[in-house]
């Protein structure tokens, strides 16, 4: 499912609140007894090897997901206030930190890991995967220019 995919799994909280949207969510399409035991950043990353992704330590220009656990966590915080704090002058720079928030923005920001757990999901129930890409409320952050494509898509 996620072959020649890869992802950069951020430190945090990974936990499905049963009475939560995504909780509900979860139970509606038929994946909580799939992800209510997920408990740490490692179960994830098991969960993305088993189906045939690849993990980074660290988002790079191979990453195509940047995967949270929750909006508080520390990582998901400063993947925000890089993602808000990024101009139009410093997307255009040919420096690293310019070629990595390009990337960033290139993303999307950071997905919620259960985005993951549906879209497996999906497949074993014979809906089409082979184009995963998050909706709009599968970000957990979200650059205004992913933003503004997803509108246009949507």
């Amino acid at each position: 499912i996620f072959k020649d995919k890869n992802f950069t799994v951020l430190d945090g909280t990974y936990r499905l609140d049963a009475d939560g949207l995504d909780g509900q969510e979860a139970k509606s399409e038929g994946w909580f007894d799939l992800a209510k035991s997920v408990r740490s950043q490692q179960h994830v990353v098991d969960f993305i090897l088993k189906h045939g992704g690849t993990c980074h330590l660290t988002a790079n220009q191979d990453t195509d997901y940047i995967i949270g656990g929750a909006s508080k966590d520390p990582r998901v915080e400063a993947f925000r206030k890089s993602i808000e704090g990024t101009s139009a002058e410093m997307l255009q720079g040919k420096t690293k930190k310019g070629q990595h928030l390009r990337k960033i923005h290139q993303i999307g920001g950071v997905v919620k890991w259960t985005f993951l757990y549906a879209t497996v999901q999906r497949l074993h129930s014979g809906s089409d995967t082979s184009k995963i890409v998050p909706r709009r409320h599968n970000f957990i952050v979200m650059s205004k220019f992913a933003d503004e494509n997803l509108l246009q898509d949507e």
